[in-house]
């Protein structure tokens, strides 16, 4: 046995315990940067076929909520202050090509819109589903990856879940383990991967990885010696575009390769 860790994909998300399961994310409806944003705003607010369907009271009070956040949105800088209507995650991504990727796999498409309807922002990437829904990624003043979305949280997390589940199955895949799927009841998706890698892994493996269902993931590291867990913890970090928040280490690491187990028992 080696350690148990919890990784996350967001950069705002907090990392106190262990048993964190993403509710610590924030869900601040801020908007990025100050040039430009006001064309996030508004292709985020323009309706949908959902919306049309709707009652026609929501659907007033949804795009009332909206075009008040388009009035102030042109003049805000990241962290400035909330908008009504609107969502935003940071990531620690800060290339967007494997996110675009998950997105077009789960069924959006980008958006080419003209110049002047986006003010000119090249570092934006518009996403749409057939469903209507609307995604926006660009980059933060820090230059990682932001995402926002008009209404809540749950197109972003499923985009963000996915993209963690391709993300860890490719890098198990190269490694040369094997790998098992199984979805949970609560969203997320439990991957087992197994066997000897001398390439990647430099040894025997099992690693349990738990991906919960806003992206953040667990990561149980077994049948390793010595501080090896941590460089493959490490490596699916780097492969996830994750930062990892906790790390509670078991008794075999401090025991070193080829080192006879030791027992303690207690009388």
């Amino acid at each position: 046995m080696s350690n148990n860790s919890d990784l996350t994909p967001y950069e705002n998300q907090s990392t106190s315990t262990s048993g964190s399961t993403g509710s610590g994310i924030a869900t601040a409806c801020i908007i990025g940067a100050a040039v430009g944003a006001a064309a996030v705003c508004k292709w985020l607010s323009e309706e949908t076929e959902a919306e049309k369907e709707a009652c026609a009271e929501l659907k007033a009070t949804r795009i009332q909520e909206r075009l008040s956040g388009v009035r102030n949105c042109g003049q805000l800088h990241v962290q400035d202050r909330h908008i009504p209507g609107f969502s935003q995650v940071n990531l620690y991504l800060n290339n967007p090509k494997s996110l675009v990727q998950t997105a077009e796999n789960l069924g959006y498409s980008v958006q080419h819109l003209p110049a002047e309807k986006t003010m000119h922002k090249p570092d934006c990437i518009f996403l749409k589903n057939p469903l209507g829904n609307k995604i926006v990624i660009e980059k933060n003043d820090a230059g990682r990856l932001c995402i926002t979305t008009a209404g809540n949280l749950d197109p972003v997390h499923t985009l963000v879940r996915q993209h963690t589940m391709d993300r860890t199955l490719e890098h198990l895949h190269r490694a040369g383990l094997q790998v098992e799927t199984t979805p949970l009841p609560n969203g997320g998706v439990q991957i087992n991967a197994h066997g000897n890698s001398p390439r990647v892994l430099n040894g025997p493996a099992q690693i349990k990885t738990q991906v919960r269902a806003d992206g953040s993931l667990s990561v149980d590291i077994d049948k390793v010696k010595g501080n090896r867990c941590e460089t493959i913890v490490r490596d699916i970090a780097s492969a996830v575009g994750a930062k990892v928040t906790h790390t509670q280490k078991k008794s075999t690491y401090f025991q070193l390769p080829g080192e006879p187990a030791r027992t303690t028992i207690k009388l």
